[in-house]
């Protein structure tokens, strides 16, 4: 009698709760590893496609003569784009000739014989397309991988690149003042800019104004409203104030004069009377003068709407080193909030207002300048940047080891709404500023990014020249790391020979941030552990070292790092406890873990990612009502984070309140269109549902967003592991859909991703049986039990794979310990059932099925309790 009752659970729509944001989509760009360059031509040279290797200027390309109807320059700044394209793709491994849009081209293949990936150059139909690829092979140093004949009279030709060998080998140049920009022609030091930036930089020169005080300092201020002859500046406080014990802003500790230079050179000497400055509110580090003129002067819009990530910025301001007084332009990316809480400083980095974070180098002398966005409206107000204080034998220097901090313009409106006169003179515009997607607005940002004013020092130059050169490279985010790290280790050696541990220890700290950057967290993690060796109570350092371990699922000794942060801290960094509370998550101490985040929200009482932790926790702890509650107070502080609908939603999945936990998706992707937590989360709804299709579109949109981090060329790191169970769920739709090439393959990819992903080699066994390859299929649940010997499913499987193999002995002992794992465990009943009834074993089998039929009816599990009396009646006849 064949009794078909058991079968196989295939895991589906593995749902991951998000206790902290790590690296998101605002970092990516910050994450890349190297970037190429079009150096400009002069009489004496040809342009150049160049990149930095080690601290070193290499060319890669020289162009010389017109190519496709573009001139040598032209060709050189097209070609270059498209080159960095490739290279951030991943695809510039093997480069041919081919045909694309009816055009003959130069471009990337993804293997021998294949087509076109990538665009590099566009030839004219009369030019020899061999030649050009061969000068590019030559260039590159590529290996002939053979020609593939077409019916056309040119051959198809393909070389194996190894690019980063052609750049080792490139010729070494040396490195000018200024790369990318030239004097002007008024033989000052303003660059010429071309392009967006030049639109950004001539509107920030008619807003800026400088600010002097007393000992030779300044600051910066911004023009931002006109009432008759009364102009508003918007500055920092503390740009006009006495230094302060406190971190109030008083009127009763302001500068008695100041001077404030317009932006046609017209000085001002202003007092702090009544009236002269407002205080909007003294908690925030924001202050507005006021000024009369008869002259007319530029004053700026201001946006009033909420920044996204990705979303580039341009600081202006005067930075006080310049003795030439000249107003400087620098670009980066925006932070968002909830992740600028895990990555700055500690909790004074957002104190006083500061609510705007951002990749900018910030100079000392910019405070109270303009942050701008790609349109040129103010988005917020300068106010610093965190600063670490270097000391070497005969140098002292302040270096912004960290981020840039400023007043949101959002949170500047609301403080100017008090003062009526002045919030009507303002220029308010609410539309978000257009995305930079297009080569050219990329190509212009460049000029303020890439390499500017840049020079390397001596080698005789102290070790605080060196920590500056690596600081400024590593903060303008789209330089090689590498470089960064050259630097560093220079400024390390001078310093392990002076013997100046702090010091040193603070270098070691800021390599370590930097190869943060190039995603090398095992090189990052000694670097932050050479610095507690050289300055124990360093407890910026041992909270990285945590992240690290973190990063590196090495929880136990992560653990212990945050608990050395918070003993040399002053216990009172909210931050330190909400990262802490993680990792025991993780480690599933879970009293422990709720006692870290309630210190965290108690010591920040609005710390809404704290809130939507501690949920995650409670949900852990399958304590749904107060999880609920903390998602709903995170929602209630944000409303804008889209994490928290996501979790919230995972809590109503598990409650099967379906229509509750879709709502809670769709606001999470409508706040945040490119979360692809969300899509994936999502998608495991839909497969729950037996919705493949939109399962599978979501899971195809989450891979699509994710994959552009650098995360995936760490396997086993948390991103990583999260990215690996998108594909794993994909492969399981795909498996449903019984696609299933399609299912090995995201398997495959998962386990490259996570090689200890124990559901990724159990799904892939089920699919290896479902082929009929028996010992693949054992070889994985092996795999999956090795990993996770609590695996009760990975067990019955297997022992479902011994029964068809005829070892009903094996069969059953599998059977045996899934249920001691899993005493209500009903699946691995019927199957120990059947295989004893098989074996003249009625009565055990028939016992068995009873168990199963019982724990069916207490699980609701209508159809299989009846599947399964079916079985019984059967035998009992």
């Amino acid at each position: 009698m064949k009794i078909p009752i058991f079968s196989r659970l295939t895991i589906v729509g593995l749902t991951a709760a998000i206790a902290f944001s790590l690296i998101p989509s605002s970092q990516a760009k910050a994450l890349e590893k190297r970037s190429f360059k079009c150096e400009k031509t002069t009489k004496q040279d040809s342009p150049k496609t160049f990149t930095f290797y080690k601290g070193q200027k290499r060319t890669v390309i020289r162009w010389s003569g017109p190519l496709g109807e573009k001139n040598p320059q032209e060709r050189c700044e097209q070609a270059t784009v498209r080159i960095q394209q490739a290279y951030d793709n991943d695809t510039i491994k093997i480069i041919t000739n081919g045909i694309m849009k009816k055009q003959p081209v130069i471009c990337t293949a993804d293997d021998y014989g294949g087509d076109c990936v990538n665009l590099l150059i566009t030839l004219n139909p009369q030019e020899d397309s061999l030649k050009v690829l061969n000068q590019l092979k030559e260039a590159l140093l590529g290996k002939q991988k053979g020609p593939v004949i077409h019916t056309s009279d040119t051959p198809q030709i393909y070389y194996e690149i190894d690019l980063e060998k052609a750049i080792e080998n490139a010729p070494v140049e040396q490195i000018p003042q200024t790369v990318i920009s030239q004097a002007s022609s008024e033989g000052n030091n303003t660059p010429k800019y071309t392009g967006i930036v030049k639109q950004i930089d001539d509107i920030a020169e008619k807003i800026t104004v400088r600010i002097d005080v007393a000992n030779g300092k300044n600051g910066s201020g911004v023009i931002i409203g006109k009432q008759g002859n009364t102009y508003y500046i918007a500055t920092a406080c503390h740009v006009v104030s006495l230094p302060r014990s406190g971190r109030k802003c008083t009127t009763e500790k302001l500068l008695d004069t100041f001077t404030l230079t317009t932006p046609d050179g017209e000085k001002h000497t202003l007092t702090s009377a009544p009236n002269q400055i407002i205080i909007p509110n003294p908690d925030f580090d924001v202050a507005v003068i006021k000024f009369t003129s008869d002259k007319t002067y530029q004053v700026a819009e201001l946006g009033d709407y909420q920044l996204e990530t990705t979303q580039w910025l341009f600081l202006s301001g005067f930075p006080g080193q310049d003795t030439n007084k000249q107003r400087s332009l620098t670009a980066g990316i925006f932070v968002t909030k909830d992740f600028g809480q895990l990555v700055t400083k500690d909790r004074f980095s957002l104190s006083n207002g500061n609510g705007l974070i951002y990749t900018n180098l910030s100079f000392g002398g910019m405070s109270g300048g303009a942050v701008l966005d790609t349109q040129g409206r103010v988005v917020g107000i300068n106010t610093g940047s965190e600063d670490e204080v270097f000391i070497s034998s005969d140098d002292v220097k302040e270096i912004s080891l960290g981020y840039s901090l400023g007043i949101p313009m959002t949170t500047f409106l609301g403080l100017a709404s008090r003062e009526k006169v002045f919030a009507e003179s303002l220029r308010v515009i609410s539309t978000p500023a257009k995305k930079i997607n297009d080569k050219e607005s990329a190509l212009s940002i460049a000029q303020v990014t890439f390499f500017k004013d840049f020079k390397e020092p001596p080698k005789d130059s102290n070790a605080l020249e060196w920590l500056k050169l690596g600081n400024e490279l590593w903060r303008t985010s789209f330089l090689a790391y590498e470089d960064a790290v050259a630097a560093f280790n220079q400024a390390i050696q001078k310093l392990e020979k002076e013997g100046k541990k702090e010091t040193l220890a603070k270098a070691y700290y800021a390599k370590g941030l930097a190869l943060l950057y190039g995603s090398k967290y095992q090189e990052a993690l000694e670097a932050f552990t050479q610095a507690t060796v050289n300055n124990s109570r360093f407890y910026q350092a041992w909270r990285y070292q945590g992240l690290m371990l973190t990063y590196l699922q090495q929880y136990d000794q992560a653990l212990a790092s945050y608990r050395q942060a918070i003993d040399h801290s002053d216990k009172k960094d909210f931050i330190l406890y909400g990262e802490q509370g993680g990792v025991l998550s993780e480690l599933t101490r879970y009293q422990e873990a709720l006692d870290s985040y309630n210190r965290a929200i108690e010591l920040k009482p609005n710390y809404f990612l704290g809130y939507t932790d501690r949920g995650v926790l409670y949900s852990d702890m399958k304590k749904w009502d107060l999880a609920l509650s903390d998602f709903n107070q995170a929602i209630t502080l944000n409303p804008k984070l889209a994490q928290a609908y996501v979790n919230r939603g995972i809590l109503y999945k598990r409650q099967e309140k379906w229509e509750l936990a879709l709502a809670d998706y769709n606001q999470a992707i409508a706040l945040d269109p490119k979360f692809g937590f969300a899509y994936n989360n999502r998608g495991n709804l839909y497969a729950d549902m037996k919705k493949w299709e939109l399962a599978l579109a979501d899971y195809n949109q989450a891979i699509a967003l994710m994959s552009k981090y650098l995360f995936l060329n760490n396997p086993g790191t948390p991103l990583s592991v999260y990215f690996a169970n998108v594909f794993n769920n994909r492969g399981t739709v795909y498996e449903e859909m019984k696609k299933w090439e399609l299912a090995l393959s995201d398997f495959n990819q998962a386990i490259i991703l996570n090689p200890k992903y124990a559901d990724a080699y159990y799904n892939r066994g089920i699919l290896y049986e479902e082929l009929k390859k028996w010992d693949l299929a054992l070889s994985d649940y092996n795999q999956a039990i090795t990993l996770n010997p609590k695996f009760a499913l990975a067990y019955n499987n297997r022992g479902i794979l011994y029964y068809k193999q005829g070892k009903w002995d094996l069969a059953i002992s599998d059977y045996n310990q899934a249920i001691a794992l899993n005493p209500k465990f009903a699946l691995a009943y019927v199957n120990r059932g059947v295989v004893y009834i098989l074996a003249e074993n009625k009565q055990k089998g028939i016992e068995d099925l009873q168990k199963a039929a019982q724990l069916y009816q207490e699980q609701d599990d209508t159809e299989r309790y009846k599947r399964v009396m079916e079985v019984l009646q059967q035998l009992k006849n």
